[in-house]
């Protein structure tokens, strides 16, 4: 999918649900850009569209894990990567038990989520996505645990959130050794 492409599609989510998400994908989007502008081996472009759609299941109403399925249904036609990243960037251990929220999908949703997570390999762009997703507020970019909190009263916390904070440390220590840069450096925060 292309850049404009992109911009239009959450564009008109935005239309069809108007809300803060919005200004948090365009946030996450720009962090992505910009971090994967540092990397000299990654495309920023793919970065920023990524980042740009990875809440695009928002579209069909508020709702909680709901929104990755709907992302990923609504966009594995269109670009296959997108879509799984609208599914990875909640899960940085790809269990959905991580998930900080309500589980807003049957059964049947539930095993479907879990055998497409599954069926992937955590790339670049995965790991970047869910990385920002936890560097971005909703219009700014924040240290990690200010986000966490932030996240945590909004939706709680489970038995599994530790694990993944410390999945997602692990993430970010990884992107900088692999690239030689520092994110939170970069993103100042």
């Amino acid at each position: 999918m292309e850049r404009d492409n992109a911009v239009w599609e959450l564009e008109l989510a935005g239309e069809m649900n108007p809300g803060p998400w919005v200004e948090h994908s365009y946030t996450v989007a720009k962090a992505a850009e910009l971090i994967t502008s540092k990397t000299n081996r990654y495309d920023s472009e793919k970065a920023f569209i990524y980042g740009l759609l990875h809440d695009i299941g928002r579209k069909n109403g508020y709702s909680y894990i709901k929104h990755v399925i709907d992302g990923y249904e609504y966009l594995k036609e269109k670009d296959k990567k997108a879509a799984y990243i609208c599914l990875s960037h909640s899960f940085p251990n790809k269990d959905i038990r991580e998930y900080q929220g309500i589980i807003d999908i049957d059964t049947d949703k539930i095993k479907y989520l879990e055998k497409e997570l599954v069926s992937g390999d955590y790339d670049y762009y995965d790991r970047l996505i869910i990385l920002m997703d936890s560097y971005c507020s909703v219009d700014k970019y924040v240290n990690l645990e200010r986000r966490w909190i932030d996240v945590s009263i909004r939706y709680g916390v489970n038995n599994y959130t530790v694990e993944k904070w410390k999945q997602t440390y692990k993430i970010r220590d990884e992107i900088n050794k692999e690239n030689s840069i520092s994110i939170e450096e970069i993103l100042g925060v």
